[in-house]
């Protein structure tokens, strides 16, 4: 709902970025052309943010390149990959820095890639409660070793006689 909650202001985005799309009749071909162009055409679109400029950019204009939502934030950054920061646009490029020099440069590993990080981030890596005991890539995930590893047995501390 990044248009807004209420029917009519994602109505007036939606007629927003038609016309957009209506007075720029070349812009399917800058977004499917280089990538710095590409992306400074998608920021007149209304409402589109970082993550959505990157999906846009991924799956509509084959660029290899990762969106990063809060979902694949968290589990790139739990598997090791990127840093944590106070503003979240420096996170994603961290990650998506991270994650890009593990992957081949064609769009459909990207893709593949990010909807498999944003799905596990959905439903199996979440936010409060991450299911890491049945997490088929707990082998790889030092977050998830963290938190599946029992207690190590300590011993009471002794206590000086009196």
């Amino acid at each position: 709902m990044l248009a807004g909650p209420y029917a009519e202001q994602r109505l007036l985005a939606l007629r927003t970025g038609v016309d957009r799309f209506r007075r720029s009749p070349d812009l399917p071909q800058v977004i499917r052309g280089p990538l710095p162009a590409a992306r400074r055409s998608l920021k007149g679109l209304p409402q589109m943010g970082e993550g959505g400029a990157y999906r846009m950019l991924l799956f509509a204009a084959d660029h290899p390149v990762l969106p990063v939502d809060a979902a694949v934030s968290r589990v790139a950054r739990r598997l090791g990959y990127g840093q944590p920061h106070a503003d979240f646009a420096k996170t994603a490029r961290s990650v998506r820095e991270a994650v890009a020099g593990e992957l081949q440069e064609d769009a459909a590993t990207f893709r593949r890639a990010f909807l498999y990080l944003s799905h596990h981030g959905s439903a199996t890596c979440t936010e409060a409660d991450p299911h890491c005991t049945i997490c088929p890539l707990l082998d790889d995930c030092p977050e998830g070793k963290k938190r599946t590893r029992p207690p190590t047995e300590t011993r009471p501390a002794l206590r000086r006689p009196r």
